[in-house]
């Protein structure tokens, strides 16, 4: 991701740090508002900071 940036509001900090410490998440797991970690998961997979790993 050298040499982007992706904008979120501060409210979705808790939900961001969270997928930086981790290898793998669920969204279920994430804090915040469900609707708006959803819309900030799509935008990280957009950019290809994040996949979808299928079991």
């Amino acid at each position: 991701m050298l040499g982007k940036a992706i904008q979120f509001p501060e409210v979705l900090k808790p939900a961001v740090d969270h997928i930086f410490s981790q290898k793998k998440f669920t969204l279920k797991l994430l804090p915040g508002d469900t609707e708006a970690v959803k819309e900030l998961i799509t935008q990280l997979i957009r950019e290809g900071v994040v996949y979808i790993d299928e079991p």
